[in-house]
């Protein structure tokens, strides 16, 4: 990022590199990450940021887990937001990569993808089952409530 300019808010060309966690401990970084994603819910009614955390969860020791105990942890300490009712998993780069969001099968089998909600992030403009604002895709997806862990 670029300091003092208007273009400072802008991810570097090629994408957000991964972020080292400065713990040994990964939980202040996930306790960030839930904090994070409760905002962004908030303010982008309903929507699951994932690409908001993706940078911080590729930086942990091992990612894979990591995800999986995020969107745990999401349900569970945000019950009082309501449901999710759609997901952010890729962005377009600068230079037109894409950086997608991949979960791995667990953290993946928490999500309903095939959840037609009424009303989500997007939804709005007609656009079908994605939507793409400010180079992100939305689609609609709910959280499924872990059972038994």
């Amino acid at each position: 990022m670029r300091g003092y300019s208007e273009l400072s808010w802008l991810p570097p060309v090629a994408g957000e590199p991964p972020v080292a966690c400065p713990d040994p401990d990964p939980l202040p970084t996930l306790i960030g990450c839930v904090n994070l994603l409760r905002w962004q819910y908030l303010s982008r009614g309903g929507d699951l940021a994932l690409t908001a955390v993706a940078p911080l969860i590729r930086g942990l020791p091992d990612p894979d887990t990591a995800w999986t105990a995020l969107l745990l942890a999401f349900g569970d300490l945000s019950t009082d937001l309501g449901a999710v009712t759609s997901v952010t998993d890729r962005r377009r780069n600068q230079d037109q990569t894409l950086d997608v969001v991949v979960l791995p099968p667990e953290a993946e089998a928490l999500l309903d993808r095939t959840a037609d909600p009424e009303t989500w992030f997007g939804s709005d403009a007609g656009t079908g089952r994605e939507f793409w604002f400010l180079g992100e895709r939305t689609v609609p997806a709910r959280l499924r409530i872990a059972t038994a862990r």
